[in-house]
């Protein structure tokens, strides 16, 4: 009897696989799943960066901004943050080495 079923178990598992629907199902399934295993990992990796601060000496005004103000919290959760935030950096030096240059 135990033959019997293993018989049956063994021909619904090769019809299974022999069913394009089900195959085709389950890759459908297995994309959505790795879509949204994908879209978490970009949330976790936006909140680490967010987490963090180039500079020591700013960390805890850093965090305690992130907590105190939600839209601080979502600025520094999109990737081009530091991009812009180096570029302003940038600007300002040059600007503040401009007014140097012309006031000597």
């Amino acid at each position: 009897m135990d033959e019997d079923n293993l018989q049956s178990e063994t021909t619904t598992v090769e019809n299974f696989w022999r069913d394009e629907d089900g195959v085709n199902e389950m890759a459908s399934r297995e994309s959505f799943h790795l879509e949204a295993a994908y879209q978490i990992e970009q949330r976790i990796e936006a909140i680490q960066r967010s987490t963090r601060s180039d500079f020591s000496s700013l960390s805890r005004a850093h965090n305690y901004l992130r907590l105190k103000f939600r839209w601080y919290y979502k600025w520094h959760t999109l990737k081009a943050t530091n991009a812009v935030h180096y570029a302003i950096l940038g600007v300002a030096m040059v600007w503040v080495l401009v007014e140097v240059y012309l006031l000597c």
